[in-house]
């Protein structure tokens, strides 16, 4: 009972120096409303909506202009194309597919 009586007392003592610097209900609310917790998508990254949109103009830009541009280029025919031209047929041996023209160059007809 002691003990109970001194816990009070300490309470007491401290809720008397503590009433100088009790918040009042407004600046409780206050206080509350800026601490309430915010998601972390509003936390964690804010980006102007400007940044984003030129960064997403960007990110659409580059693979349109890369295809414009290898559109416009002219490279060496794949070997279907070849294939095509020449009427040549492909063989597939050891894992690889070679034209059969390749294969025989350099080959004779004759034996020696």
């Amino acid at each position: 009972m002691r003990r109970y009586l001194k816990d009070n007392q300490i309470r007491k003592a401290l809720n008397d120096e503590m009433d100088d610097v009790r918040l009042s209900e407004a600046q409780m609310e206050r206080v509350l409303k800026h601490a309430k917790h915010m998601p972390w998508w509003e936390i964690e990254l804010r980006i102007p909506w400007s940044a984003a949109a030129a960064a997403l103009l960007l990110i659409a830009a580059i693979p349109i202009a890369v295809w414009l541009h290898l559109d416009q280029v002219e490279g060496e025919p794949s070997i279907l194309a070849q294939q095509e031209t020449k009427q040549d047929s492909l063989i597939a041996m050891g894992g690889g597919l070679y034209l059969e023209s390749e294969l025989l160059e350099g080959w004779s007809d004759s034996d020696d």
